[in-house]
C-alpha cells in the first residue's frame, strides 16, 4: 500500500497532462488535432511575397503549423534595446509544405523605414541532391507599414555564393522584392 502512495501522484500527473492534451473539441479522436488549428492562415490572414531572384519570378505565402514560414516575428534584444524585425519567406503555396524551391531570410530593425547594406541571406534548391546558400551584405529592405497584427515592405539585393556550396553560379541578384505578412502570435522565434 506504501509503494502505491507513492506512485498515485506521478499517475495523476499522467493522466492530468494525457487530458489537457487531448483535443475535445475537434472532430478527430484522442491525439488528432483540431482543423483549425492545423490552418494557421485562418487565424493569422494571409501572408504573400514576391520578388524575381535572377530572373525568375517567385512567390508564397503558406503559413507553416508552427509560425516560422512567411510570418513577422518581432524579436526582443536580451539588453532592451529596440526590437529586431525576423521575417523568413518560403515560396510554398500550402501550409506544412517542405518542397520550397527558395527561401530567403530578412532581419532588420523593428520599425519602419529605409534599410541600406542589410545582411540577407537566401537559399535556392537547384535539384533533390543540390542546394545553394547565398548572402548579401548590401542587401536593401524597407518597411513600408509596421503594426501589431501586419508588416509589409520591400527588398532587393546582389548576393554572392557561400564558400561552403560549391558548384553554383558565384551570384545572383534579387529585384522586385515585396511582401506583405501578417506578425506571429506565438513566441517561437526562427533562428
Amino acid at each position: 500500500m506504501l509503494q502505491l502512495s507513492k506512485i498515485a501522484p506521478f499517475v495523476l500527473f499522467v493522466l492530468l497532462a494525457q487530458t489537457a492534451c487531448t483535443n475535445k473539441t475537434g472532430t478527430g479522436g484522442i491525439g488528432e488535432s483540431d482543423p483549425a488549428q492545423s490552418q494557421p492562415e485562418a487565424s493569422l490572414g494571409n501572408a504573400t511575397f514576391s520578388a524575381v531572384i535572377d530572373g525568375i519570378a517567385v512567390s508564397g505565402g503558406a503559413i507553416d503549423g508552427l509560425q516560422q514560414n512567411n510570418v513577422a516575428h518581432l524579436v526582443p534584444k536580451d539588453d532592451g534595446s529596440a526590437s529586431t524585425l525576423r521575417l523568413w519567406l518560403f515560396d510554398t503555396k500550402t501550409p506544412d509544405d517542405q518542397n520550397f524551391k527558395h527561401s530567403l531570410r530578412i532581419e532588420v530593425p523593428g520599425k519602419v523605414g529605409a534599410n541600406e547594406r542589410v545582411h540577407l541571406s537566401t537559399h535556392i534548391i537547384l535539384s533533390q541532391d543540390h542546394s545553394g546558400s547565398y548572402y548579401s551584405d548590401n542587401g536593401s529592405v524597407t518597411i513600408l507599414t509596421l503594426s501589431a497584427t501586419r508588416v509589409t515592405g520591400t527588398f532587393s539585393g546582389k548576393f554572392r555564393n557561400s564558400p561552403d556550396t560549391p558548384n553554383v553560379k558565384p551570384q545572383i541578384t534579387v529585384t522586385d522584392g515585396k511582401f506583405d505578412l501578417p506578425m506571429a502570435t506565438n513566441k517561437l522565434y526562427p533562428m
